[in-house]
């Protein structure tokens, strides 16, 4: 018989997560560093402080998709599934997405826009951009007329390609928790490892062939396997807490083992797997090992979409007022008006929601006063 997880109690009590919003906001600033590394230089640029030939941005993607396995399997476990997992995740995303996208747009285009037409064609192309974004069809596609003189050119939010991927991943996992795959642990570590070894064998062979072909479909199995990892990590959560303080010799030997191919062996696609997994190790021992070390990361705010959503527009504004700018300067400014920007933005918002419920509780409330 199939072992499952459909009663909790048979794992450990779950991790707290209480630095996860903190390990996600270093992620997404591992995200920006890479991506303001390269700005003033343009496509095909390697980023700074890369390592073994991958990009810090490159790793911290598969990282974000790490983590949002995680969660994702932590909701199915909770029993939320189907429509109830998909409107979770609209609500907490979407509005933010479509709030930041259309401010953008205001901001930007009559700083740096000279749109190719006018009038109705104009505003026709612009809903179409928001749609295509909002709705994570094709998020962050260039849009002429803004930003033409980029390196990026008319790339108005290119980091945020990613989103596509993340939508059919939860789409999925929302349907496979609904009709009850997932709570087939054995099954869901099968196809973790099938997905990874699809990826190593497709990327060796599209390296080897030169098959640019294949470039879409390797972006999305390379964010599955990160994802189903992250999945497969908290299914077996049990099995890692066992293992006490001994699971940080996972990401030593992770690390190992893609120092000795990268320096030893000829190249393989197994390189950037090892240094993935030491790294989702690492991630996995901050959100989940007590440790007063760890302590400051507590209590942070959400900070993940909004930084993803201005670093890259605030970025291209910088260079372009400026476009001599070092990159080291161009990333302390980046990242620092990032911050300070995206801390507005959630304070601003949280605030704007608790009005609203206190203003609409009010609303509701009986007066207690007898009418006359």
């Amino acid at each position: 018989m199939a072992e499952t997880i459909k009663n909790p109690q048979n794992h450990n009590p779950a991790p707290t997560l209480e630095r996860l919003n903190a390990v996600r906001l270093i992620i997404v600033l591992i995200i920006a560093f890479g991506y303001a590394s390269t700005m003033r230089y343009g496509p095909g640029t390697q980023e700074m402080l890369n390592v073994f030939g991958y990009d810090p941005s490159w790793i911290g993607i598969q990282l974000l998709f790490f983590v949002s396995g995680l969660l994702a399997y932590r909701s199915i476990e909770a029993g939320r599934t189907g429509l109830t997992y998909l409107r979770s995740r609209f609500w907490r995303n979407i509005p933010i997405l479509a709030i930041l996208t259309l401010a953008t747009l205001l901001i930007l285009f009559p700083l740096f826009g000279t749109p190719p037409d006018q009038g109705l064609a104009f505003w026709s192309r612009l809903a179409k951009y928001v749609a295509l974004t909002v709705f994570c069809i094709d998020p962050g596609i260039p849009i002429e007329g803004l930003m033409d003189d980029a390196r990026y050119m008319c790339l108005v939010q290119g980091g945020i390609w990613t989103l596509r991927y993340g939508l059919i991943l939860h789409v999925l996992t929302a349907i496979s928790g609904r009709i009850g795959l997932l709570s087939i642990r054995p099954l869901l570590l099968v196809g973790t490892v099938g997905t990874t070894l699809l990826y190593v064998i497709m990327t060796y062979w599209a390296v080897k062939s030169d098959l640019t072909s294949l470039t879409t479909p390797l972006a999305g199995v390379r964010l599955s396997y990160a994802f189903l990892l992250g999945m497969t990590v908290w299914a077996y959560r049990d099995m890692f807490q066992r293992l006490g303080t001994s699971v940080i010799f996972i990401p030593l030997i992770s690390f190992g083992l893609a120092a000795f191919n990268y320096f030893a062996l000829s190249w393989t696609p197994l390189i950037e797997v090892a240094l993935s997994v030491s790294w989702m190790s690492v991630a996995w021992i901050v959100l989940t090992h007590r440790s007063v070390f760890f302590t400051a990361l507590k209590n942070c705010p959400n900070l993940t979409l909004p930084v993803l959503l201005i670093n890259w527009p605030l970025t291209q504004t910088l260079l372009l007022i400026n476009p001599d700018i070092s990159a080291p300067r161009l990333i302390a400014y980046s990242l620092s008006g990032t911050l300070v920007l995206s801390l507005i933005f959630v304070l601003s918002r949280t605030n704007a929601i608790s009005l609203f419920r206190r203003g609409r509780s009010a609303h509701s409330e009986p007066s207690g006063q007898l009418s006359p």
